[in-house]
């Protein structure tokens, strides 16, 4: 168990040193939220696969406090994303709903900050720049 709190240090520190070797090197980059849903009655998890053919663990992931992202720089990009829900249940077992991976078409500019979220009522991904 101690070993496992070690490990995760371990990788935070070096996940945090990659991120901010990217924003020296990108210093105008555009930072993009993923808005994950929690509630009484069940939640939502959005997953990123990939952006531009990267795999997840190449993508500029950051968290602050309870919110999680990832930096781009300017530009068109393609990502992979997914989206799983859990709906609770008091009758039987949480019902649980896997939405297969989506490639979205994607264009940030300079310094400015999205959000990426699934609609559940619709099904589907928006994106949308954050004021």
């Amino acid at each position: 168990m101690i070993a496992f709190g070690g490990y995760s240090l371990w990788l935070a520190s070096k996940n945090k040193k990659k991120v901010q070797a990217f924003l020296d090197q990108n210093p105008n980059a555009a930072k993009v939220y993923i808005k994950n849903k929690i509630g009484a009655l069940g939640s939502g998890s959005l997953g990123v696969y990939s952006v531009d053919g990267e795999a997840r663990n190449m993508v500029m992931m950051f968290s602050e406090g309870t919110k999680t992202g990832f930096y781009l720089t300017p530009g068109a990009h393609t990502i992979t994303v997914g989206y799983q829900k859990t709906r609770a249940s008091l009758v039987y077992q949480s019902v649980n709903t896997t939405y297969e991976p989506t490639e979205l078409e994607i264009e940030v500019e300079a310094y400015k900050t999205y959000q990426l979220s699934f609609n559940e009522k619709e099904e589907h991904f928006d994106f949308e720049e954050k004021n």
